[in-house]
């Protein structure tokens, strides 16, 4: 099944062909550019010419003769279609407002988590849309990287953080950072012509280079890990809405640079739209969306250097993360204000330690698009992934793209 459908009537077919072949539309004029926004009307101009830049016509004219303006309101990476992380978007802002009689069938085809049929030029345009996308991304954690944010609700996930912590035991204030970034490629996967609404379909794979730091600055039990990363999405499967697995080999030191460990660690990461579980349901007074991500991490240490870990050690941790973010009064504060709790527990299947950690803080959203928050969290468990027991309370500067 694609995601497209042909133009409704002649005019509106003649008008996307005129701007396809063109290839140099104008984006000065507010009319032309429909709903857009300032921002992505500039993603189709590339070089500041004040022109569409001819590989992105097609895309832009599906834009402005969208009738619905679903694809500048959702098609958040403009490829020219409605992606099923985009269609989380559009399922959860349905569950809010009751749309117009005119879009009841881009309703019930939400609701039924179907391909969102959008307006569209000949084929021979449509075959001129280019479905790969490559961009630098900034989060917290390597499971927030690719795929998974490009999922709508792009608040749903942390950007980097700074903070200075002060640990309630040792009463000292400590410095510490928690990041993660890379640069990947995603690439669009067409619909099988025999899909049907809740078959297994792969819609998606990414992949690309990737960083990771976690730990106190000026501690040696601190991570650094290097390496490329691989996922993939799976549309449906029984209760699920989507599916996003992702595999990532990796080098790892510490902020000292003298351990040296090989690893590789797999994410698995199931959303269910009804449930609010990845995407955000709206309760009136409560904005509400939780997640849950099942992680096995192996690592083999070739050098220990001053970290907790053994040399010609190996370590296999499987384990889960369950965490929930809370925006109270979203009208009130237009979802500036928020609460998150995270928890998590972790078991190495082959020493038999277990290491659970619980975080949970309050934040600020500090600009428009959610790229910036200033955080208060307190801290309480072992980080598996360091070897280190933390007790803090923590201010944190978080910034994300």
């Amino acid at each position: 099944m694609s995601p497209v459908i042909a133009p409704r009537t002649a005019a509106a077919a003649l008008a996307i062909a005129a701007v396809a072949l063109t290839m140099s539309t104008c984006v000065a004029d507010g009319a032309n550019a429909g709903e857009l926004s300032l921002e992505q009307v500039k993603r189709f101009d590339t070089n500041g010419d004040d022109f569409v830049d001819s590989d992105k016509a097609t895309v832009y004219a599906r834009h402005i003769y969208d009738q619905h303006n679903i694809l500048a309101d959702y098609d958040k990476n403009l490829n020219g279609q409605i992606d099923p992380d985009e269609l989380v978007a559009i399922n959860s802002d349905l569950s809010k407002i009751d749309r117009e009689p005119v879009s009841a069938e881009v309703r019930l085809r939400a609701a039924e988590h179907v391909p969102i049929p959008l307006m569209a030029g000949p084929a021979s345009i449509e075959a001129e849309v280019s479905e790969d996308v490559a961009r630098a991304y900034l989060r917290e954690k390597r499971v927030d990287l690719g795929i998974d944010t490009e999922k709508p609700g792009s608040d749903i996930t942390s950007g980097a953080a700074i903070t200075m912590a002060n640990d309630l035991e040792g009463h000292e204030n400590i410095v510490s950072i928690e990041a993660a970034a890379g640069y990947l490629f995603r690439k669009n996967i067409p619909y099988p012509e025999s899909y049907n609404p809740g078959d297994l379909a792969l819609t998606a794979v990414s992949f690309g280079p990737y960083i990771e730091a976690n730990g106190d600055v000026n501690s040696a039990e601190s991570r650094v890990a290097a390496g490329a990363m691989a996922q993939a999405e799976v549309l449906g499967g029984g209760v699920f809405d989507l599916q996003r697995y992702s595999v990532a080999p990796y080098y790892q030191t510490d902020f000292r640079g003298r351990s040296s460990v090989y690893g590789a660690a797999f994410s698995w990461q199931p959303y269910i739209l009804d449930w609010a579980l990845g995407s955000i349901r709206s309760a009136g007074t409560l904005d509400v969306t939780w997640g849950l991500l099942f992680q096995g991490d192996y690592r083999f240490v070739a050098d220990a250097g001053e970290t907790g870990l053994k040399t010609d050690d190996d370590y296999a941790w499987l384990g889960a993360v369950l965490s929930t973010k809370i925006w109270p009064f979203p009208d009130t504060f237009e979802s500036r204000v928020f609460a998150e709790l995270e928890y998590s527990y972790f078991h190495d299947t082959l020493s038999g330690a277990d290491a659970s950690l619980f975080q949970g803080g309050v934040g600020l959203t500090l600009d428009e698009k959610g790229n910036a928050t200033l955080n208060v969290e307190y801290t309480n468990g072992r980080d598996y992934k360091t070897e280190t027991d933390k007790n803090t309370i923590k201010t944190a500067l978080k910034v994300k793209f």
